[in-house]
């Protein structure tokens, strides 16, 4: 759908408002006064048309990325509203809006409190990434404080003394249900309406433009509009974005700087990205992943497909998940896992092209030198070669997320007592050159460092590196390593995703047990509907996208009065 179907004029009836709103392992429990306070603050958002698109654009973009690091830190995923949100509470009565472009709701107490610097130089709040990494120790270590999840989010909206004063440190610790008892708790209302408001909306919301989040890793000593020229955008999006940087030039630490981009342009921000830090290029990988749109390949159920390195392949759209590719390119769910290296948990990744058949066991090309961030499986689908291949052939027992300029063997095993190689790549002048469009969107991964396979002490190798020609980019020689061995610290590398929102509102017991993602479906025939029996983790919005329906025809087939299903609930999805 398009924003303009939520401009309605149908008010909010109090009976749509539940008495008891699930949110991560808890129950918020509100009495007929609060309910109205709910109901009224859930008018006065979708009265406010213009304001809500907006923040719905913002969390088309900022969710994809949001969800995977709370995921991965065992966080609740109902926090990922958080992300945008900036109202917070600072007494019983009042609430007031925090500065435009802070995230995760960060007060300048909160903030110092994680360490976050905000000053007349820098406020770390308004940088994505960082107080992203920040928000999450924040909630976990709240959490761990309190013993209780819905604390942990009133702490996020309040300032502390309203917490204490509250007394809820102690009466709700251990506890699952939570009384929303009075006004004083109007942070906790507010967000629950904005969730609710949003959560009905985003299931079905089409982004004006096709964005994505692209993290620039070398801003040290550079300006932002120096940053855009390199990039070929527009200074002013690039300052508008990153308004965390208040003075002009950034210093030898610099923090990543934010770059929202078209999907399709997004392979080319990134060789403009290595450009601009003077990264030499292995002149052999060039031409990979070999790319070509096919329709032909087509099967009547919609998607985009293409040749990759000669194999059938589908590109990801927004909201796609890996049933939905299954199904457009008729082939099982288990085969389109299989062709992937993935797993049921994966989340697929907005503009990434996939494998419809079977991959190679051997590489184009004898080695790879990886690029900041990038995976084993980054590389097996950029060549495609099969995952366990390249994994026998680098000596390795999992994927990795590879430092700069790491020699990967694509065809050949590693011998094996040799050392890690490294390419150490000399500053190089890059006086013109062509980009290929390309849709494929590269270091999309769900695989993180292990304690046993983290970055080891390895041996430099100096490379031997060719003329520079106007069109190409130099060649890189792997040179024998010679010298003594120096140490390396542990790299902190963050991972460039762009996925899908997976949205839920509701989690059961031993939630740091639980692993989520998208749940196997199960259906079958009954009186004439598909019949879907729900999962741990899942919600009626999960559920509605995963069949392509909508929350609302989920309460009319199923006849609900409200939000809340159990394991083992029959919930009708749709007529046969």
């Amino acid at each position: 759908m398009t924003f303009s179907s939520f401009k309605s004029n149908r008010q909010v009836q109090l009976s749509e408002i539940p008495y008891e709103i699930n949110f991560a392992d808890v129950v918020f429990q509100l009495n007929d006064a609060t309910r109205f306070l709910l109901e009224k603050e859930v008018e006065k958002l979708k009265k406010d048309t213009e304001e809500m698109k907006r923040q719905f654009e913002l969390l088309s973009l900022f969710l994809p990325e949001a969800s995977p690091v709370l995921k991965n830190a065992a966080v609740p995923e109902d926090f990922s509203y958080l992300v945008i949100y900036n109202k917070y509470q600072s007494e019983t009565n009042q609430s007031n809006l925090l500065d435009h472009g802070v995230f995760w709701c960060l007060t300048e107490e909160l903030a110092a409190d994680l360490d976050l610097h905000v000053n007349d130089k820098i406020d770390e709040r308004k940088n994505f990434f960082v107080a992203t990494d920040a928000a999450v120790i924040g909630l976990r270590r709240n959490n761990v404080l309190y013993n209780n999840w819905g604390t942990t989010l009133f702490a996020a909206l309040a300032q502390r003394d309203l917490i204490n004063l509250l007394g809820v440190n102690k009466d709700w610790n251990s506890k699952k249900y939570l009384p929303l008892d009075g006004p004083a708790y109007s942070a906790v209302i507010q967000f629950l309406a904005f969730k609710m408001v949003t959560e009905e909306t985003m299931a079905s919301f089409k982004p004006t433009e096709d964005k994505v989040i692209y993290s620039y890793p070398y801003g040290n000593g550079k300006t932002l509009s120096s940053i855009a020229a390199d990039l070929r955008l527009e200074p002013a999006e690039v300052l508008e974005q990153n308004g965390w940087l208040k003075e002009e030039r950034m210093g030898k630490d610099a923090l990543p700087v934010l770059i929202i981009v078209d999907a399709e342009r997004y392979n080319d921000i990134r060789i403009l990205a290595e450009i601009s830090s003077h990264r030499d290029f292995h002149k052999e990988e060039k031409g990979f992943p070999m790319l070509t749109e096919e329709p032909s390949l087509a099967k009547e159920r919609g998607g985009q497909f293409f040749r990759i390195n000669g194999k059938r392949g589908i590109k990801a759209d927004f909201c796609d998940s890996y049933v939905d590719l299954a199904y457009k390119a008729k082939i099982s769910e288990k085969s389109f896992l299989e062709y992937n290296d993935m797993q049921e948990t994966d989340v697929v990744s907005i503009g990434q092209i996939y494998y419809l058949e079977e991959k190679n066991n051997k590489g184009p090309i004898s080695t790879h030198i990886s690029r900041e961030g990038e995976s084993l499986w980054d590389i097996a689908m950029l060549y495609g070669v099969k995952l366990e291949e390249l994994l026998k052939f680098n000596r390795l027992e999992a994927s990795e997320v590879f430092q700069r300029g790491r020699v990967v063997y694509l065809q050949d095993k590693k011998q094996k007592d040799s050392p890690v190689e490294y390419v150490k790549i000399e500053d190089i002048v890059v006086t013109q050159g062509k980009l290929k469009k390309d849709p494929i969107l590269g270091s999309h991964t769900s695989f993180s460092f292990s304690e046993q396979h983290k970055p080891e002490t390895v041996k430099e190798v100096k490379p031997a590196v060719k003329e520079i020609l106007e069109e190409d980019l130099p060649e890189v020689k792997v040179a024998e390593i010679k010298e003594a061995p120096i140490e390396r610290q542990p790299l902190t590398v963050r991972r460039e995703v762009a996925v899908r929102p997976v949205i839920a509102n509701s989690y059961t017991e031993n939630l740091k047990n639980q692993v989520l993602g998208t749940p196997e479906v199960e259906k079958k025939e009954i009186e004439d509907f598909v019949i879907h029996t729900v999962k741990k983790g899942e919600t009626l919005y999960r559920i509605s996208v995963n069949y392509r329906v909508t929350v609302k025809q989920l309460y009319k087939l199923n006849s609900l009065t409200s939000n809340i299903i159990e394991i083992g609930d029959k919930i009708k999805v749709k007529p046969i």
